[in-house]
């Protein structure tokens, strides 16, 4: 639209026209984004929101509530999903590896626990439940 258009003289003032964009990530679109692709795209899905809107982030203690309300819904491969998630965002987390690690067990994938618990056992000596989930699948610290 121009200054002439609404009867105006063309100095009094400019109209700049822009085009619109989407509003940033939050939460909630990603969680439709993964019930739309798959919980299987987490990673791809997040990291392409984060390079839309470079502060999207999701907190460890968010990734790792989420997780464990999918699995208490019974959506195993959904929370694997977004454990394994948390854990590649948040790596020096003892706390993400612990619960992957937990979530490997109830899965019956006992190599992979193994792993995910030695992991957060590194990254925090004094974590009694990776001690004692290691002695129960028969491995050593």
């Amino acid at each position: 639209m121009s200054a002439l258009q609404v009867g105006a003289p063309p100095h009094l003032f400019t109209l700049y026209i822009k085009k619109a964009t989407a509003p940033p990530p939050t939460r909630e679109t990603f969680a439709a984004e993964l019930n739309r692709q798959g919980f299987g795209k987490a990673s791809e899905i997040y990291h392409q929101m984060q390079k839309q809107t470079p502060s999207f982030a999701l907190s460890d203690e968010d990734l790792n509530a989420w997780g464990f309300t999918l699995l208490s819904n019974g959506d195993v491969p959904a929370s694997l999903a977004i454990l394994r998630l948390n854990t590649e965002l948040h790596a020096e987390s003892w706390n993400a590896w612990d619960s992957l690690g937990e979530v490997y067990v109830k899965n019956g994938n006992t190599s992979i626990a193994i792993d995910a618990c030695r992991k957060s056992l590194s990254l925090n000596p004094g974590n009694a439940n990776a001690v004692q989930r290691l002695a129960a699948l028969g491995a050593k610290p």
